[in-house]
């Protein structure tokens, strides 16, 4: 019998991994590549957070609308799991160096 903990690592390693590739689609490679521990970060915060594959999408969706907005007019406008990333695109797409940095509220 395998252990429980562990199947639910497993479980949320798969699913990051298959949220990561629809941002990796979405976002292209050189910015997903600068931006994918914050990625990664966003998707473990939304897993845990219990959200869904299709609230995942409907997201990015969104994103692909507001990501030129500073991060305090995406906060109005997507869910607080995704304000991380949208902030990181739109510091980013202004030629600040994006870190690292990963705030949830």
């Amino acid at each position: 019998m395998t252990d429980s903990p562990v199947n639910e690592k497993r479980q949320m390693f798969r699913r990051v991994a298959k949220l990561t590739e629809l941002f990796q689609e979405f976002l292209g490679g050189e910015l997903f590549f600068v931006l994918q521990s914050c990625v990664k970060q966003t998707m473990v915060g939304a897993i845990e957070a219990g959200v869904t594959d299709e609230e995942v999408s409907e997201a990015l969706a969104t994103l692909a609308d507001v990501h030129e907005f500073p991060p305090e007019v995406n906060a109005a406008w997507m869910p607080s799991w995704l304000t991380p990333l949208a902030d990181a695109l739109w510091r980013r797409s202004n030629g600040e160096h994006v870190g690292v940095r990963v705030y949830y509220s």
